[in-house]
């Protein structure tokens, strides 16, 4: 299997597989759990614009029921996919046996040109349907024919109950489950963690002198003479900023060649830097150039599954940190690189310290058009 993602989210109501009992745990929902929860309430776009999707390109022969079979087993194996919230958002309802939506469209009779049209149809599709978050299912699948040996399989989960690394585990894991269902012999997946634990580190860590130490960091960097000091960052846009914050977001794509990447690898690497600093200091240099702004926020994604060593998790661990960035324009780039990258060492050293947390314990003032502290 092959997989490319892509945003989007079902539009049809899919057919439940699997069983449901009636007994059930309820355990309290993790602060950012809470936060995308508050976030999805505002709107159906609101709720749509967290909607994780991944699309998987299987070439060769396909089994559909050992398809089906394999996926309940990745849902029954990790409880968060297995999850619902309460009507208030406060409570994560695991069920012991999970459901989820599965569908089958048959495009393989279909020109050339009407297939990619039809499967773009289904991403677009599965970026705009909301999910029922009290009463599920949180994950739908969409398998597509596209010819006797060619299937795409879409899938769509809520981000409360999985976020980008959980996709590159659930793809690990669906891999496995399809290959031991036709008796290939795989090794034993190593056993996972509930997310109730994970979310009871997070709480325990919180009240720890490392999480008040992680706490103080943050804090500082947003704060002056006792006060709370926030930049904001205005793009230069065709058009006034709407009062309201709206959810028409598109996304661009582009190939960078391989030679160019190359250099720009090298050049970073003289400096001490990955690709990673390397790109994220260019980024921010352009648009400390096309805003006029030497002071500003980018946020910047951390996996919780890494930070908490617990890499075999599926749940909502990403945290996003509010990466401060001050740019003298005077000063040649290659002096900015070296800055941004002890900067960008400085907040992993504090990565377990959540946005939401952050957001509660500055309060800002809220601005309907746009997201508290980070606009990129």
């Amino acid at each position: 299997m092959n997989s490319s993602n892509t945003l989007a989210n079902l539009s049809e109501i899919p057919l439940a597989v699997g069983a449901t009992s009636d007994a059930v745990t309820r355990y309290a929902a993790a602060e950012a759990q809470l936060e995308v929860w508050l976030s999805s309430q505002q709107s159906i776009e609101a709720s749509c614009a967290y909607n994780e999707i991944s699309s998987l390109m299987i070439s060769g022969s396909l089994n559909t029921d050992r398809l089906k079979k394999a996926i309940n087993q990745v849902v029954n194996r990790h409880e968060m996919l297995r999850s619902t919230l309460s009507a208030d958002g406060r409570e994560v309802i695991v069920r012991p046996q999970g459901e989820f939506g599965f569908e089958e469209k048959d495009f393989s009779g279909d020109l050339p040109d009407g297939v990619e049209e039809a499967l773009s149809s289904v991403v677009h599709q599965q970026a705009t349907t909301p999910f029922d978050l009290v009463n599920g299912p949180l994950l739908r699948c969409v398998l597509q024919k596209v010819s006797a040996t060619q299937h795409k399989l879409t899938f769509a989960a809520h981000h409360l109950v999985l976020d980008g690394w959980s996709l590159a585990v659930f793809c690990q894991d669906l891999g496995h489950f399809y290959d031991t269902a036709g008796g290939v012999n795989r090794e034993q997946l190593p056993a996972v963690n509930s997310y109730r634990d994970y979310a009871a580190k997070i709480d325990q860590y919180l009240s720890s002198d490392s999480g008040q130490a992680d706490e103080a960091f943050w804090v500082e960097q947003f704060s002056s003479n006792g006060q709370t000091d926030i930049p904001v960052l205005d793009l230069p846009t065709e058009n006034p900023r709407p009062a309201l914050r709206t959810y028409e977001g598109r996304r661009f794509d582009h190939l960078l060649s391989t030679d160019l990447v190359e250099k720009v690898r090298k050049m970073g690497a003289k400096s001490g830097c990955s690709l990673f600093n390397t790109m994220l200091a260019a980024f921010n240099a352009y648009l400390a150039r096309i805003s006029g702004t030497d002071d500003f926020c980018v946020g910047i994604p951390s996996a919780g599954q890494a930070a908490m060593d617990q890499p075999e998790l599926i749940g909502h661990c990403v945290n996003t940190m509010p990466l401060r960035t001050r740019i003298d324009t005077s000063q040649a780039f290659v002096a900015y690189l070296k800055s941004c990258r002890s900067q960008l060492l400085d907040a992993f050293e504090h990565q377990r310290y959540s946005y939401g947390t952050l957001l509660r314990k500055l309060a800002p003032p809220r601005d309907p058009s746009r997201p508290p502290m980070l606009s990129v």
